[in-house]
């Protein structure tokens, strides 16, 4: 089985591109129905340390990939899958 892997940084001004054009590509180029789409998340609940995506926070970054991937899958006819990773800063238990 052959899996195609796209990632994007969440505040990448491609993010949707990569995930509704690039990825769609890849597959057909492989061919493959199984794809990921991997997004990285830096912004802090407080946007203290970083604060881009300035239009959504987490849920709604979520929220958007979710969607996007069941359109896509529908019209495409794929499998793709999106993972977010959050690799934002979190404040220590101990510093509360």
């Amino acid at each position: 089985m052959t899996t195609c892997v796209e990632f994007k940084l969440a505040h990448n001004p491609q993010l949707k591109h990569g995930l509704t054009t690039q990825l769609p590509l890849y597959l057909k180029a492989r061919p493959s129905e199984s794809g990921i789409y991997l997004v990285m998340w830096f912004k802090d609940e407080a946007g203290k340390y970083f604060n881009e995506p300035v239009n959504k926070n987490k849920l709604q970054m979520l929220a958007y990939l979710e969607e996007a991937v069941k359109e896509i899958n529908k019209g495409e006819g794929c499998e793709i899958e999106s993972i977010l990773i959050d690799a934002s800063i979190k404040p220590f238990a101990s510093r509360s």
